[in-house]
């Protein structure tokens, strides 16, 4: 069982903080500093568990926002996951690409994709695109040349 405790650090007094923030140059309340604690059968998921589990968790978590979000608004919002599945073993990390198979609009990256699990490819390299898997698994380098089947 997951639970979520939310904890915003908006306050009454944001006045207060206000020229404190001007002065340092950062905000010092805000959605970005609000405290999300994940807990999973009771227990802290930071303390107890795994980072699978918690990587797990925290993708339970985004795919109900995802349904949230479309129930709500009534068209599918893009999903995006930075180091998708890193932390999983191979059953979950099955799963979790299972599940987002049919959104409409799915941006992942990953160091774990290959070819057979990626609909679309965009390989970078220090910044640069050094190749697009397009065209049905076709690869092409990033002048366009060089087409290699996969």
């Amino acid at each position: 069982q997951i639970e979520v405790r939310y904890q915003p650090s908006f306050t009454e007094n944001y006045a207060k903080y206000r020229s404190k923030e001007l002065q340092i140059g950062s905000t010092l309340l805000g959605p970005h500093r609000d405290e999300i604690e994940i807990m999973i059968n009771g227990l802290p998921a930071s303390s107890y568990a795994s980072q699978g589990q918690m990587r797990s968790a925290v993708a339970a978590l985004r795919l109900a926002q995802w349904k949230n979000l479309q129930r709500h608004h009534h068209v599918a919002p893009l999903f995006c996951i930075d180091d998708f599945g890193v932390h999983l073993d191979a059953a979950r990390f099955d799963a979790l690409l299972t599940s987002v198979t049919n959104f409409s609009q799915v941006f992942l990256t990953s160091p774990l994709f290959t070819a057979e699990n990626t609909f679309a490819n965009i390989r970078i390299n220090s910044g640069a695109v050094v190749s697009n898997m397009l065209d049905h698994g076709t690869f092409k380098g990033a002048d366009n040349s060089s087409n290699v089947e996969c």
